[in-house]
C-alpha cells in the first residue's frame, strides 16, 4: 500500500498548478478580501459586473510533515470519468475504496505525463459537462476588483465567468485559500478571411451581379488591460464598397447575428437603454453598420458576428478589380474581398498571314450557347456598363474592328465561364469564320488574375471567282472573232487585186 500511495504522491503532485488568468493590476479589495477560510479562492482583477463561478472536479487532501503530499480523488456521485476524452487527459487508480486521479502516460513528454495545456485544454472544452451542480459564485458589482468565492471546503476547482474568462483552474494547496487572476482571455479579433463574397474571399463577377457578401468577428462583452477594464456597449463595422452599390432595398436587408441570435434594427419600439440593436449608414462608399449594448447579459463572450447583405458591382472607374475591405472599430486586423471581371478582344487577320496585318469591318457578337450549340443569349453592355444577356439578336452589342483588326469597343466586365464570338459581317473580299470559343478560368486567388484582357486570334479567307454554267460561253465569240479577221484578210487582197 506504501508503494502505491508512493507513486500515486508522484503522478498526483505533478498536476498541482495554478492557472493564473494573467491580469496582474489590483483596485480597492472587494469586502472580505483576501480570503483566508478554507476552500476560499481569490480572484484578483475581477471585472465589473461579471459573475464568476467554481465548480469543484476533485477532492483533495493532503499528507506529511508540511502537507507536502497532495492526493486528489473522485468526489462521490461526481460522473466526471465518462465524459469523453477523459482519459486523454487523466488516469485513475482506485485503492481503500476510493478512485485516485493523477496526469495520463505521455512518453513524447519529458517527465512522460502530459502537458498542464492537455489537462487544462480538456477542462475548458468540456465546460458544459464539467459545470454541474451548485457552484461558489459572486457577481462583481464594483469596478476593476478583487473578490472572494467561497467554496468551504479545498478541492481542485473549474472557475468560469460570464466576462469571457472562459475557464480556470485552480488548486488548494497545503494553505487554506487559494488566489488566481482574471483575464480577458479571449479579445475580439478579425480573421483574415472574416469578409467572403460569394463564399470566397477571391472571385469573378459580371458587371451588374450580384454579390452576397458576409463579415465575421469574435466579439467580447469586456475590454480590458493590465489596469483598466470596459464593458463593450457597441461596435462599430465599417465597410468600404469599392466597386460596388447598394440599393435601399438590399440595405432593408442587411442581416445581423450574434451566435445563434438573429438581431434587429432600430426602429420605434426599440429600447436604445437595455435592447441590442444595429443601426446603418451608406456614406461616400463605405457602409457602417453600429451594434449597440453589446454586453455580458445578451450573449455569451465570445460570441462570433456575423453581418450579411447584398450589393450590385458597377462598372465605376472602369476598374477590372474590386477590393473591399473591412474593419471593427479598437479592434486589431482586417479583412477584405478581391473581385475581378475580363474583357474580351478580337484579333482579325487573313488567313495564311504570318505577319497578321489587321482586317478592318468585322464585326463579331458574343454569345451563350447550351449544351447543343444552340444560342441561350447575346452580350449587351448597357451604357453604364452593366451586362445583360438579350434573347434576341438585334439587342445584342456588335463590335467591329479598326484599321488593326481589333474591335472599336471591347467585350467588357465578364465572369468566368464560356462564350463564343460570332462574326456577323466579314471584311470586303473575305469570308465569314466559323465561331470561336471563349473560355475565361475562375479566379480563386490574386495570383491568378494576371491578365484580364484576352484577345482571340479569328482568321478570315479571302474570297475568289466561281465559275459560271447554263450561259452561251466563250468559245463562239473565240471563233466569230476568228472568221472575222479571215474575211477581212480576204477583202483587202481581193482590193488589191483589182486595182492592179
Amino acid at each position: 500500500m506504501k508503494k502505491l500511495m508512493k507513486k500515486l504522491v508522484a503522478g498526483i503532485a505533478a498536476m498541482t498548478m495554478v492557472l493564473a488568468m494573467g491580469i496582474t493590476a489590483f483596485a480597492a479589495n472587494q469586502a472580505g478580501y483576501p480570503g483566508t477560510a478554507e476552500g476560499d479562492i481569490n480572484i484578483q482583477g475581477a471585472i465589473k459586473d461579471a459573475t464568476y463561478k467554481a465548480y469543484k472536479v476533485f477532492d483533495v487532501s493532503y499528507s506529511g510533515t508540511n502537507n507536502e503530499h497532495v492526493a486528489y480523488t473522485i468526489p462521490e456521485n461526481s460522473k466526471i470519468t465518462s465524459i469523453d476524452g477523459f482519459n486523454t487527459a487523466f488516469k485513475t487508480t482506485t485503492a481503500g475504496g476510493k478512485t485516485y486521479v493523477s496526469k495520463a502516460a505521455d512518453t513524447s513528454q519529458k517527465d512522460g505525463l502530459v502537458s498542464d495545456a492537455t489537462v487544462i485544454n480538456w477542462l475548458k472544452n468540456h465546460q458544459s459537462e464539467i459545470a454541474v451542480g451548485t457552484p461558489a459564485e459572486y457577481t462583481n458589482t464594483e469596478g476593476f476588483a478583487n473578490i472572494v468565492l467561497k467554496t468551504g471546503s479545498k478541492g481542485y476547482y473549474f472557475i468560469t465567468s460570464t466576462a469571457g474568462d472562459k475557464s480556470a483552474v485552480t488548486i488548494d494547496t497545503a494553505h487554506p485559500s487559494a488566489t488566481v487572476k482574471s483575464k480577458i482571455e479571449n479579445k475580439p479579433t478579425i480573421p483574415t478571411d472574416g469578409k467572403k463574397i460569394n463564399g470566397a474571399s477571391v472571385n469573378t463577377m459580371e458587371v451588374g451581379g450580384i454579390a452576397n457578401f458576409t463579415l465575421q468577428f469574435t466579439a467580447t462583452s469586456y475590454n480590458a488591460n493590465s489596469t483598466t477594464q470596459e464593458l463593450i456597449t457597441s461596435y462599430t463595422i465599417r465597410d468600404t464598397m469599392d466597386g460596388f452599390d447598394i440599393t435601399s432595398d438590399q440595405l432593408s436587408k442587411l442581416a445581423v447575428k450574434i451566435g445563434d441570435t438573429s438581431i434587429g434594427a432600430r426602429s420605434e419600439t426599440t429600447n436604445t437603454t437595455n435592447d441590442v440593436y444595429f443601426e446603418t449608414t451608406l456614406e461616400n462608399s463605405v457602409l457602417t453598420v453600429v451594434i449597440h449594448n453589446y454586453d455580458k447579459g445578451n450573449f455569451a463572450s465570445p460570441s462570433d458576428v456575423v453581418i450579411s447583405y447584398s450589393a450590385t458591382l458597377t462598372n465605376k472607374n472602369l476598374a477590372r478589380k474590386s477590393t473591399n475591405k473591412f474593419t471593427v472599430d479598437n479592434v486589431e486586423g482586417s479583412s477584405e474581398t478581391h473581385t475581378y471581371n475580363y474583357t474580351v478582344d478580337v484579333k482579325k487577320f487573313a488567313a495564311g498571314d504570318t505577319t497578321e496585318t489587321g482586317l478592318p469591318g468585322a464585326k463579331f457578337m458574343l454569345v451563350k450557347k447550351d449544351d447543343k450549340g444552340n444560342i441561350t443569349g447575346y452580350y449587351n453592355k448597357g451604357t453604364d456598363g452593366v451586362v445583360t444577356w438579350k434573347t434576341a439578336k438585334n439587342d445584342g452589342s456588335e463590335y467591329a474592328t479598326d484599321s488593326d483588326g481589333l474591335l472599336t469597343e471591347k467585350f467588357t466586365g465578364l465572369k468566368d465561364g464560356t462564350y463564343y464570338l460570332v462574326e456577323t459581317e466579314a471584311p470586303k473580299g473575305y469570308t465569314l469564320a466559323e465561331d470561336t470559343e471563349v473560355v475565361l478560368s475562375p479566379i480563386s486567388k490574386d495570383a491568378e488574375a494576371t491578365n484580364l484582357t484576352k484577345t482571340f486570334k479569328v482568321q478570315d479567307t479571302a474570297g475568289s471567282l466561281l465559275p459560271s454554267t447554263g450561259g452561251i460561253g466563250t468559245t463562239i465569240f473565240y471563233a466569230l472573232g476568228a472568221a472575222l479577221a479571215i474575211g477581212a484578210g480576204v477583202i483587202l487582197v481581193t482590193r488589191k487585186r483589182l486595182s492592179k
